[in-house]
């Protein structure tokens, strides 16, 4: 971790009260571990469902409340933080990890502090064996990761795309994705009606890129082409009510986190990246645009061959 950011991040942390406000939802579990190993024990507070705060918990965080905020929106949420008992102070700086997470300290009157660009412990990979098996990989055949950072961010119909083609100049491929990962509807009906050439296999630990290492030959980044609203100008008075309506509760689509690139990388793994935030952590082989399918196609599959 470099100097100044944990410099930073002591500082935010060693304020009184909470020491971190997270969106859960937004943020991939490694993202999440790395926070709670650098926090030590200190509270944080979640801006989600009771299942988000669940998720930050199993991660190792210690989960002082959370909040879930009314259509959505938490830049028009400042009062309703306060009487649920966010408003302890207001003034300083407070990590915030996502980006309802920066509204909410935003909304309280305080600035956000980042995350500082840590990773987390590594953790032993599961076995081989137990995996394939798993996920339905038969002899002759090997599993693709797509790397979900986090899951909502990646898009896993077009990176079927491209594992499709990739199998279909080489050996087959099962692609392992998270259940939550954009657009896995429609690469599940993709599989179902290619009659088994393009297959797929569903799993929530695909967050832990280390933790399946083992049972996959190379890993997959495709991040979702979606824009998000800006944080630094929320919208306001009626225009701002009527964008939450619209949105509902949905959190917005983050660009994706580059950790899970490096944390494939740590484990050994061969990278193709399709435009996202981690291309400067690959070869610059295996960064293709994510309108070249079939030139990610054939790397992808160059990768598989060469393991």
């Amino acid at each position: 971790m470099p100097a100044a950011a944990a410099t930073s991040l002591r500082s935010a942390a060693s304020a009184p009260g909470v020491a971190a406000f997270v969106d859960p939802s937004s943020c991939p579990r490694p993202r999440l571990r790395a926070l709670a190993s650098v926090l030590g024990g200190r509270p944080v507070a979640v801006i989600g469902t009771g299942a988000d705060a669940e998720r930050a918990a199993s991660a190792g965080l210690a989960v002082l409340r959370s909040f879930q905020p009314p259509l959505g929106r938490v830049s028009l949420s400042g009062s309703a933080l306060r009487r649920a008992g966010f408003g302890g102070r207001r003034f300083g700086a407070v990590i915030a990890a996502g980006v309802r997470a920066a509204e909410a300290v935003r909304a309280l009157g305080m600035r956000p502090e980042p995350m500082p660009d840590a990773l987390p412990e590594p953790i032993a990979p599961l076995a081989a064996a137990g995996l394939r098996e798993e996920w339905g990989v038969r002899d002759g055949e090997c599993a693709c990761l797509l790397l979900a950072s986090p899951a909502s961010s990646c898009d896993a119909r077009a990176a079927l795309d491209v594992a499709g083609r990739a199998a279909i100049l080489g050996r087959p491929i099962v692609l392992v994705v998270h259940p939550d990962a954009g657009n896995a509807g429609q690469a599940a009906q993709l599989a179902s009606a290619a009659g088994g050439a393009w297959r797929i296999a569903l799993d929530e630990r695909a967050e832990e890129p280390e933790l399946l290492a083992s049972g996959v030959a190379a890993a997959l980044a495709f991040d979702r082409r979606l824009p998000i609203e800006s944080v630094g100008t929320p919208a306001r008075g009626v225009a701002g009510a009527f964008a939450a309506f619209v949105r509902g509760a949905r959190p917005p689509i983050e660009p994706g986190d580059p950790i899970a690139i490096r944390l494939a990388v740590r484990a050994g793994l061969p990278v193709i990246s399709c435009g996202t935030a981690g291309d400067a952590f690959v070869p610059e082989a295996c960064r293709f645009d994510p309108r070249r399918p079939s030139a990610a196609a054939r790397a992808l599959s160059a990768q598989i061959r060469r393991g």
